[in-house]
């Protein structure tokens, strides 16, 4: 890195990291540079493993300098944006989700459709994850108020375009249609898409009485068909709160595999006027608060504006600056709220079965297409309803497990891992450890049989487990990390998928489950020993009298705080020794 800390200022700012190659990796935001940055260069083990991974990365190091911390989320906000960074929380495919844009800047405004907030003259509404219905409200506003929706800017044209006869544009180039009135109809427009129904109802009927009374009928024909298709979406809206005014509700839901959805229902006089749902990617270990916090941040920006209101399921990280920022953006307050209880919290509950829903739906459409799509790239009878991968863990050869996860449908079947402890003690010979894992495995006939088996590794794994089965129909592959190389018994050359092939990533998420599920079984075996290696120091404790007591409390921690009379109790001895053992513990 070539920056020193000495030299780094003690303002707040953005601080962008690069690798070797000057890919931008990393960007993030300080009250002060020199404290911030100052972590890059200390010495010592990372607390977690994405930040390990990071530091490694690392190559160069800038900053920008800001007037104050406010302006540095806006810039870090946008450099986010416009990078994607890996280490950096990101809107999956956001950059497919349309806008409508109306051009207010212009003499006589049009309706778009924008994929960036670019234009600060104009005033922008979505994004839209569901294109079609974007389309929807289009078509609702062409219809209903007359915009014109022409490509380029609108000049004088001699006659009205095809799109005034079949009733979708008011004409206003051609003078059927006054500026003024015009321009009015499109401010009527922009409080359709903000969602005041009932503010704009009330307009038009008091704009119907005027002109009634003046006897212009065929201007109140416009306003009654206007006020018509307005009245009848109103009707469609169901109240959900009695207050009024708008908010809108997220919530975030996770699931093992890595995938994250935001679910924002919309309400806008209290009426629900539209939900939508996002999938985020991000670095491993980010927390959920760090999620939805980027999420508010990538989401709602300068053109989009947001509620006076915003309801989360859990508290985010600087959330007065995230208000502040979210208030410039909207011209007036913006408060973020995590109610407790309460028809508030019955609306973040609501968004949160909505994005289970969807992800539930999601993942089985795409769950049943990379099925089949395996099924067609390894030459298998048909999709495999039942996968089980397989994957080895030790510490240098010592306590060797193997880890077996199941698959069914392309969901994991959590009730159906198991753990096989092997006897290869010290060998380090993996290929040998998973022969033996699935061997074991196979001898549970009483087990339902796998339509596929997945190894983690290579072709010494593959080989391995090959001469262990011997004759076998069960269809056999191993997925090697380093170039995602699939190898089948009996093929000279591995499958090489694209990277975003559906077959080839749920063979990964397979995979990766199975090392997962290893690291952690090995992890909780080693914890449990040191916890049952400092009960066993104690005089007149062996190992099933600590095993009693570990089962009993839980943990170690847990029997430090429980009374004399607690640990003889659960331990089955006298409170002699249940003093001991508090005392040796304290």
């Amino acid at each position: 890195m070539a920056l020193k800390p000495a030299n780094l200022p003690a303002e707040p700012g953005v601080y962008l990291l690069y690798d070797e190659s000057g890919t931008l990796i990393y960007v993030g935001k300080a009250a002060s540079l020199k404290d911030r940055l100052s972590f890059y260069f200390q010495k010592g083990v990372p607390p977690h493993p994405r930040l390990e991974s990071l530091l490694k990365s690392i190559g160069r190091v800038d900053y920008i300098i800001t007037d104050n911390e406010v302006e540095a989320l806006v810039l870090e906000t946008h450099l986010i944006k416009k990078h994607k960074p890996r280490f950096n929380v990101r809107l999956k495919d956001d950059k497919r989700y349309p806008l409508l844009e109306i051009t207010m800047g212009e003499m006589i405004p049009r309706v778009k459709t924008a994929r960036k907030a670019v234009n600060p003259e104009s005033r922008y509404f979505g994004p839209y994850p569901d294109a079609g219905k974007m389309r929807l409200t289009l078509k609702l506003m062409r219809k209903t108020f007359g915009i014109a929706a022409c490509k380029g800017k609108i000049s004088n044209r001699t006659r009205p375009c095809l799109d005034y006869q079949l009733g979708q544009c008011s004409a206003p180039c051609t003078g059927e249609i006054s500026i003024e009135e015009y321009r009015e109809r499109i401010n009527r427009a922009v409080r359709l898409l903000e969602g005041r129904l009932n503010e704009l109802i009330g307009d038009l009927r008091k704009r119907l009485e005027t002109e009634s009374a003046a006897l212009n009928f065929e201007e109140c024909a416009r306003i009654k068909k206007q006020l018509d298709a307005l009245t009848r979406l109103n009707e469609d809206q169901k109240v959900f709160s009695s207050e009024g005014g708008d908010a809108d509700y997220l919530a975030l839901v996770e699931d093992p595999e890595g995938e994250s959805v935001v679910e924002m229902l919309r309400l806008r006089e209290g009426k629900l006027s539209g939900y939508s749902h996002f999938r985020l990617t991000f670095p491993p270990e980010t927390t959920h608060e760090e999620k939805l916090s980027s999420f508010l941040k990538l989401y709602y920006q300068p053109g989009i504006s947001p509620p006076g209101r915003i309801y989360l399921p859990f508290p985010v990280p600087e959330t007065g600056l995230l208000s502040d920022m979210l208030s410039r953006y909207a011209g007036k307050k913006v408060r973020l709220i995590h109610p407790g209880r309460g028809k508030h919290r019955e609306l973040v509950e609501l968004a949160r079965k909505n994005a289970l829903s969807h992800m539930a739906s999601r993942k089985t459409d795409r769950s049943a297409a990379a099925l089949s799509m395996l099924a067609q790239v390894l030459n298998l009878p048909g999709p495999p309803g039942r996968i089980e991968a397989y994957d080895i863990s030790h510490l240098g050869g010592g306590e060797p497990v193997g880890s077996m996860v199941v698959f069914t449908g392309g969901k994991p079947a959590n009730d159906q891992y198991r753990v096989f402890n092997l006897g290869l003690e010290g060998t380090r010979d993996d290929p040998a450890m998973m022969g033996e894992t699935v061997s074991r495995r196979m001898a549970h006939k009483e087990w339902e049989m796998p339509d596929l088996i997945l190894l983690d590794g290579g072709k010494t794994q593959l080989a391995a487990v090959v001469r262990a089965l011997g004759k076998s129909d069960i269809p056999i592959v191993s997925l090697a990390k380093e170039h995602e190389l699939i190898y089948s018994p009996g093929r000279r050359n591995a499958y090489r998928l694209d990277h975003d092939n559906p077959a080839l990533q749920l063979l990964m998420r397979i995979r990766d489950e199975a090392h997962r599920f290893a690291i952690k079984t090995q992890r909780n075996r080693r914890k449990k020993s040191r916890l049952t290696t400092s009960l066993l120091e104690i005089p007149g404790i062996g190992g099933t009298r600590a095993n009693r007591l570990l089962s009993a409390f839980g943990s170690v921690e847990n029997i430090k705080n429980a009374s004399v009379e607690q640990i003889a109790s659960a331990g089955g001895f006298g409170e002699e020794l249940a003093s001991e053992i508090s005392r040796a513990l304290q």
